[in-house]
């Protein structure tokens, strides 16, 4: 009848998989991803100027410790400065 057929549709088939959440796994996950935001250095800052144009970048990003996104975004705001 009717209602065996839509019972069988409500059935999951053995191969169907549960995704599980650890949920202190994904926050201690999401931290390991979270933007730090440090501050620049003053000695940082004085490599970046320095070095910038002479380095590649993704070079300063290695050895400072930044995203080389980071990197770019600093020396604009250092060029446009008054």
């Amino acid at each position: 009848m009717a209602t065996g057929s839509s019972q069988s549709k409500n059935k999951k088939s053995p191969n169907a998989r549960c995704l599980t959440i650890d949920f202190s796994d994904l926050q201690q996950l999401a931290e390991s991803y979270a933007p730090r935001n440090r501050g620049w250095t003053d000695e940082e800052t004085k490599v970046l100027r320095m070095f910038y144009g002479k380095v590649p970048a993704r070079v300063l990003a290695k050895k400072l410790g930044r995203s080389l996104n980071s990197i770019y975004l600093k020396h604009l705001s250092l060029n446009f400065r008054i």
